[in-house]
């Protein structure tokens, strides 16, 4: 599946990335096998709280091997993980920095 090119949008001097879906993926790691989907996301995954994973697992956005699963479920070897979510990333300036000094021990904005 080939990434979407992001589209861009300025706001007063700082440039946004318009929100898009995004799909994490991965195989389950040997450290996860044996722990249920939501010990290991609450654990591991700290960007969200533990009761956006149980929400995420019980709406679908988050899978094992292509189908629901149960925040119960314990994790093993071959378990395809994938989570969809809509990302929103922070703005940046939209304009060019000015580089005042640079070396192999220093860069300088």
């Amino acid at each position: 599946e080939a990434p979407v090119k992001p589209t861009f949008k300025v706001i007063d001097g700082l440039r946004y990335v318009v929100p898009y879906r995004f799909l994490f993926k991965s195989y389950a790691k040997k450290r996860w096998f044996g722990r249920s989907i939501i010990e290991v996301f609450a654990a591991e995954f700290q960007a969200y709280p533990a009761d956006y994973y149980l929400r995420a697992l019980e709406s679908g956005r988050i899978t094992v091997n292509a189908e629901r699963a149960e925040p119960t479920h314990i994790l093993q070897d071959h378990d395809f993980i994938a989570h969809a979510l809509h990302r929103h990333e922070p703005p940046v300036l939209d304009r060019s920095i000015e580089i005042i000094a640079e070396d192999t021990e220093v860069f300088v904005v």
